[in-house]
């Protein structure tokens, strides 16, 4: 039972270091999950408890905590040397019909970031029907602008363009629960080279950043910059 116990302290003691830590959280995980597989071998007494850190921990080491952190992160990283772009929600609707009753209008809003000046010509008070913002944000990206996007799950094919319409380059950072993933259209601008360093980033460290403020997570993903870059994207 000695050695029980030393493994159960051991995922506990792991789950704490996760949890303040601010950087190398994916290394933690590794580890955690490999002193939980040797638990589970050992003994079934914690099975209950162990199934639901494996469960939430793994979900944590795929997708995105906090879409709007990210999307602030991203902003504030693209603008560090000219202020250059920036960020509008636009509200689209739809009428859908529910469980064989009557037609119902819906709203969804959704979050944009692309360059200021055609940002300034995107109306955020008015409500983008069916695909218009889609056709919209396709002729924006086609005429050479990056645009990062991330908008309700239900409004995904309302407000994001065809991959066949938008000549661009796609990138989707998961994201898990009602609003779906922010997917990257890039072309060769500052938001490109931001996106490849989070990327970078969250291979390295994982993309959960629970209690990871603004400011630090900024110096973060600047700092793992100056490393070696860890994932190749074409140019």
């Amino acid at each position: 039972m000695e050695k029980v116990d030393e493994l159960y302290e051991r995922v506990k003691a792991l789950k704490e270091e996760y949890l303040k830590a601010t950087t190398g959280r994916r290394q933690i995980l590794k580890e955690m999950l490999e002193t939980i597989k040797e638990l589970r071998k050992c003994t079934k007494k914690y099975k209950n408890e162990l199934d639901q850190i494996e469960m939430c921990y793994k979900l944590r080491n795929y997708y995105i905590s906090d879409y709007r952190l990210v999307m602030n992160v991203i902003l504030k990283l693209a603008n560090k040397k000219e202020e250059k772009y920036g960020m509008k929600e636009i509200t689209s609707t739809d009428f859908v019909r529910f469980n064989n009753d009557k037609v119902k209008q819906v709203y969804g809003k959704s979050l944009v970031i692309t360059d200021k000046e055609v940002l300034d010509n995107i109306d955020e008070t008015k409500y983008f029907y069916y695909d218009e913002f889609s056709a919209l944000a396709s002729r924006i990206i086609n005429s050479g602008n990056s645009m990062i996007i991330v908008t309700p799950n239900y409004f995904e094919s309302n407000v994001k363009p065809k991959d066949y319409l938008a000549k661009a380059l796609r990138y989707d950072l998961k994201h898990g629960g009602f609003m779906g993933d922010i997917s990257c259209f890039l072309q060769g601008d500052e938001l490109k080279k931001i996106i490849w360093k989070i990327m970078d980033y969250i291979n390295l460290n994982g993309p959960d950043f629970q209690d990871i403020d603004e400011d630090t997570l900024c110096n973060l993903i600047t700092e793992n910059s100056k490393q070696k870059r860890l994932c190749k994207i074409k140019k």
